[in-house]
């Protein structure tokens, strides 16, 4: 993705979490250089330098994400456990629903 400010290209290693054949990409550390990026841009360049492709963002309202973290924490927890607003696998509903405003999410729309 490029910077807002630099316009320079960035590089940022992300987990793309796949729902029903939609992908997503979930901020485990809140509000970052990145999220702040996607949300300037509205889209980003996913893959190797060979191959990439643009996809354009939309981001994921609150009341949509606690399904979506429960899936994210399912599959990654092991890795994002430091950095995940203190959720755990095992959270409830109520603790998802508390910290969604805090985790932004992004669906991917491929645009070519």
């Amino acid at each position: 993705m490029r910077g807002r400010k630099t316009g320079k290209s960035r590089g940022v290693v992300v987990n793309v979490l796949t729902v029903d054949d939609v992908d997503y990409l979930v901020s485990p550390r809140g509000t970052t250089q990145w999220v702040r990026n996607v949300r300037a841009a509205g889209a980003v360049d996913m893959g190797p330098r060979w191959h990439r492709r643009r996809l354009r963002t939309t981001e994921v309202v609150d009341s949509a994400k606690p399904e979506l973290l429960r899936r994210y924490l399912d599959k990654w927890y092991w890795e994002v456990k430091g950095h995940f607003a203190g959720l755990t696998p095992d959270a409830g509903d109520e603790e998802l629903r508390a910290a969604a405003p805090s985790i932004p999410v992004f669906a991917l729309v491929n645009t070519g």
